[in-house]
């Protein structure tokens, strides 16, 4: 027997650009909807909430299929409001194993389930033309992220061992460097995968916890950009001839991990509740 598939509304926190393209990524998929004001919730059957710090929204659809999906460690800042939400949803859905184990650990009452990250193969639709140049180095994401210690131990690493270097950081808000000479803010726009591509490679260190999603890896090895985690990986890219070989061993890499993949397990795990 054909098992009708439900409605499907996708409501991010507006805030979070990273929340709103990951969630557009995986949409046509599940033949889902991002929520944009306009529509009547009532109209659907399960609503996947994405960063909301809303806890009264969940609370008056409790009648629907509802998950939370979360991307970084928001206990940090929110943790009294997932306690409730944990009581409220019919699951939370994360990215990585440590952050199944830090949300499991905290909020046990509600079932935790991990869909891998993914990338939309076609975004962006832009690619990296290497040249035999000295290396910029590119940074993007939120002003907040910045600030995180496994950034800021990085960029202190490579001040040490390079000297001054050449830094472009893509940001909501300036993120003041004054340590740094050679340093740029570019506002972030829609459109920042542009002004990415004048960077050589991208500094992305990953938290010891292993908790942070690896989506900021996928957009830049899709764009052809080579990415740092340690200052181990520095030497490797440094020469323009490394630079190409690592974005043509990472653009065969990321074939795998296509959002429809993850989208197979949205779907399994929508099933699941239903």
């Amino acid at each position: 027997m054909r098992v009708e598939q439900p409605k499907i509304i996708f409501i991010p926190e507006t805030e979070s650009w990273t929340a709103v393209d990951s969630c557009d990524w995986v949409l046509p998929y599940l033949n889902a909807t991002r929520y944009n004001g306009s529509q009547n919730l009532k109209d659907y059957q399960v609503l996947v909430y994405i960063k909301t710090k809303d806890v009264e929204q969940i609370r008056y659809h409790t009648h629907k299929v509802q998950f939370y999906l979360t991307q970084d460690p928001i206990w940090r800042y929110m943790d009294e409001k997932l306690k409730t939400i944990d009581l409220l949803v019919d699951g939370f859905i994360v990215h990585t194993p440590g952050m199944w184990r830090g949300m499991r650990l905290r909020y046990p009452q509600t079932d935790c389930h991990i869909v891998p990250d993914g990338i939309n193969l076609n975004f962006p639709r832009v690619y990296k033309r290497h040249v035999d140049k000295s290396v910029t180095f590119g940074w993007f994401g939120t002003s907040v992220k910045f600030a995180a210690p496994e950034v800021q131990n990085l960029i202190s690493i490579m001040l040490s061992e390079l000297g001054d270097f050449d830094l472009r950081v893509i940001a909501d808000k300036t993120v003041p460097l004054g340590c740094i000479k050679n340093f740029t803010h570019i506002p972030w726009t829609p459109e920042f995968y542009n002004d990415l591509l004048n960077c050589d490679v991208v500094l992305n260190p990953l938290d010891s916890d292993g908790l942070r999603s690896r989506n900021k890896h996928f957009i830049a090895w899709n764009m052809g950009l080579p990415v740092i985690e340690t200052i181990d990986d520095i030497p490797k890219f440094l020469k323009y001839e490394d630079r190409v070989k690592e974005a043509v061993q990472r653009k065969e890499y990321v074939k795998r991990h296509d959002i429809y993949y993850s989208a197979q397990r949205w779907l399994e795990i929508i099933q699941c509740h239903m």
